[in-house]
């Protein structure tokens, strides 16, 4: 399967909401995609290939953001606050907040997770 800049790096993805891209919905969608069968190698956007396994740990990854999104927000934090205290879980090894601050990064995928919550 390609499932190119769905799946760029193991990090925080660039997500574009003015053309459709959603912080909050991203998680959901690869997880389709990982319940495709007969599936043994994943083709990312700039990462090795890799398995089934580790698109369903990416999905993982992305879930646990969406998450921590809410429940900032919930707790009434602003992003510039919930963007300071987030922090990769050390169960996804080799995972990075952000391996290029011009695309994803903590700070730029809550404000647009925020943006998404507060719409719905």
């Amino acid at each position: 399967m390609h499932a190119g800049d769905m799946f760029p790096v193991r990090a925080l993805p660039y997500v574009d909401p003015a053309n459709g891209g959603s912080v909050v919905e991203h998680p959901d969608s690869l997880a389709r995609a990982a319940a495709v069968p007969n599936v043994d190698t994943i083709i990312g956007g700039h990462i090795p290939v890799g398995t089934m396994n580790d698109l369903k740990e990416y999905v993982s990854f992305l879930r646990d953001f969406a998450n921590f999104a809410r429940s900032s927000m919930k707790a009434g934090k602003t992003v510039e606050q919930a963007a300071k205290e987030y922090t990769v879980d050390p169960t996804y090894k080799g995972y990075a907040p952000s391996v290029n601050p011009r695309y994803g990064t903590p700070q730029k995928n809550l404000q647009i997770a925020y943006d998404e919550l507060k719409r719905k």
